[in-house]
């Protein structure tokens, strides 16, 4: 939860790059060829893992050189992790909603077709 000063107590948005939430809250517009998925899996053990996916600009990722997907098997490989993690914003998932051109994040972001 987030406290927009905007909407108050909130649901966030954290899986989007610094640079994206800030054109959203400037009401620029993000057009969806500027924007890449990274994948991070997580393998808690041999059967078990978790995925996440992060959006970023396609500026943010060539300027960090990030890869597309990172699979991360022990501790060590964290480290891979932290220019994505620093390089992330949250955003109020309200602001998100009215934003202007949200559409452009259809395939990027989960549950975006509905906001």
């Amino acid at each position: 939860m987030i406290s927009c000063s905007k909407h108050g107590l909130s649901g966030i948005l954290s899986c989007m790059g610094q640079d994206l939430v800030d054109k959203i809250q400037l009401g620029e517009e993000v057009l969806s060829t500027s924007l890449c998925k990274i994948k991070v899996v997580m393998h808690i053990d041999i059967e078990d893992k978790l995925e996440f996916s992060y959006v970023l600009s396609l500026e943010t990722k060539d300027r960090l050189k990030l890869a597309d997907r990172y699979e991360i098997s022990k501790d060590e490989d964290l480290t891979s992790l932290d220019s994505l993690y620093k390089s992330l914003g949250v955003i109020c998932v309200r602001c998100f909603a009215e934003y202007q051109y949200k559409d452009a994040f259809k395939g990027f972001l989960i549950g975006a077709e509905v906001l």
